[in-house]
């Protein structure tokens, strides 16, 4: 299965979303088989995640009305509980936030716990991305601290890794990526399923992206890595690819061996374009 996790990051309000679901759930109505192998996740601003969710719902049940008459049906035949089950379990995609606090409450003025992300459906959180280690000053310590409160309260991490241009350039990005994860990722949790997103700082919204074997040999990398200091505790590893995603590079990128899907920035923005990376068509 390939995982796809679109980062809305500061973009995107109630004006713009209904036309961009809109778009989407278009696509995948007349694309059906299209996400039989894929998960598609949206990371949108807080404040929107509860509406669309609202919104996916009131998408779901109208489907399932259209498809219950057909078989001479109707949604009074059901519990809600079925119902309930019914719509997570087809969703067309679904939802994740951008970020959490690494404690459950208390007085963070304008932070979001992950137990208030699991109140209005988020079953991802994003944790570590480079652009809160660097205009927010996250050290690994208190991604790890968030990665161990997301698992607590049912919410899956896409834990965030990756080293900027010098270090790339000294050929030190191994030993930089290797110590993300050794602080990053709690040593002492087992993960059913692991997610660990490669964005090099360097290829965020610049246009280069890594060739096919420097991506193959931080994949491998991540790999050895995994099993050899977490061992026995990791079920599903999961290696998503990050920065300078479009679709004209998303099939490439997806298909090279040992990464399992993308996080994708910008390109998520254009409903258009990203119903193509996922392999819709819109």
């Amino acid at each position: 299965m390939k995982l796809i996790v679109a980062n809305w990051k500061m973009n995107h309000g109630f004006g713009e979303i209904g036309e961009w679901l809109q778009v989407y759930l278009n696509a995948v109505t007349q694309n059906v088989n299209a996400l039989e192998d894929k998960r598609v996740v949206l990371c949108p601003p807080f404040h929107v995640i509860e509406y669309i969710d609202s919104e996916l719902v009131a998408a779901a049940m109208s489907y399932y009305e259209e498809e219950f008459k057909k078989e001479g049906k109707e949604m009074s035949d059901f519990s809600q509980d079925e119902i309930q089950d019914m719509i997570m379990n087809t969703r067309a995609i679904s939802l994740g936030a951008q970020d959490c606090h690494y404690r459950q409450e208390g007085a963070y003025t304008g932070d979001i716990s992950a137990k208030m992300l699991a109140e209005v459906g988020c079953e991802f959180v994003i944790v570590g991305h480079s652009e809160r280690r660097t205009y927010h000053g996250e050290s690994d310590k208190m991604v790890a601290q968030k990665v161990k409160v997301a698992v607590q309260n049912g919410i899956l991490p896409v834990i965030c890794i990756g080293e900027p241009q010098d270090i790339r350039e000294k050929g030190k990005h191994f030993e930089f990526i290797n110590n993300q994860l050794a602080t990053s990722v709690p040593q002492d949790l087992e993960f059913v399923n692991l997610v660990i997103a490669y964005e090099p700082i360097w290829a965020i919204g610049t246009g280069k992206i890594p060739n096919t074997d420097q991506l193959q040999e931080v994949a491998k990398n991540i790999e050895d890595f995994v099993a050899k200091n977490l061992a026995g505790r990791v079920q599903n590893l999961f290696i998503l690819y990050g920065g300078s995603i479009s679709s004209a590079n998303a099939q490439q990128l997806m298909n090279t061996k040992g990464i399992s899907g993308l996080l994708v920035g910008k390109a998520s923005l254009d409903a258009e374009e990203f119903c193509k990376i996922v392999g819709l068509k819109s």
